[in-house]
């Protein structure tokens, strides 16, 4: 699923004169307009420091792969064919505001209906359940977007605190289950690399020479 933060306030980044390559920009062609709007420019600098090969980035980009290996995995267990997707910034138009997504996973929207309320809530729910299994740790924003598509989906006609009880249940008793699954946490982090591979041109398992 789509691995989102909000671009925060405080960013001062100097406009991007083109758009970065390799992302997906859905907003408004307006909001291209001369001068840009900011927030895209601050949705940029974010994405290329996910880019850069610094520490940081390495982390990162590390941490969104083992997001969206978590997520492609889970569709996996249920028949569901998902393809990866890289960074993206978006409009919300309700809320005039944007995100930036550092990592997606795509799947079509029939795909989505055969899924059980229990099945659609262990899904969106595995990608902070591996970065909080594998990494120790997993910021609540990076998770924001799956959980607020699973609460807002609708899903069996359940209404949202309904929803709320099916995603807080999906992620303790998957948090459970891949504490005691070293050989799952293993496949997640080889899918991880293969994320990193596809998506931003890093192979793990070539070593740079020294």
């Amino acid at each position: 699923m789509t691995n989102l933060v909000e671009v925060p306030n405080d960013l001062q980044p100097a406009y991007a004169k083109t758009l970065l390559p390799n992302v997906t920009y859905k907003f408004p062609e307006h909001k291209l307009n001369t001068p840009r709007h900011p927030k895209i420019a601050e949705a940029e600098r974010l994405i290329l420091k996910l880019r850069s090969a610094t520490r940081e980035g390495a982390r990162q980009r590390l941490a969104v792969s083992i997001h969206e290996a978590g997520h492609k995995l889970e569709f996996q267990k249920f028949g569901i064919p998902t393809t990866y997707l890289g960074p993206g910034i978006y409009h919300l138009r309700e809320q005039d505001r944007f995100l930036v997504a550092f990592g997606q996973i795509g799947c079509p929207d029939e795909e989505y209906k055969k899924l059980s309320v229990a099945q659609f809530a262990r899904c969106l729910a595995a990608g902070r359940v591996a970065e909080k299994v594998i990494l120790g740790s997993a910021p609540t924003e990076t998770s924001e977007c799956d959980f607020e598509d699973f609460v807002g989906s609708g899903k069996d006609g359940l209404r949202r605190s309904q929803l709320i009880w099916f995603w807080k249940l999906a992620e303790e008793e998957m948090l459970y289950e891949l504490h005691a699954d070293i050989a799952w946490q293993h496949k997640i982090i080889h899918e991880a690399a293969r994320f990193e591979c596809k998506i931003f041109g890093f192979d793990r398992s070539v070593k740079a020479a020294r």
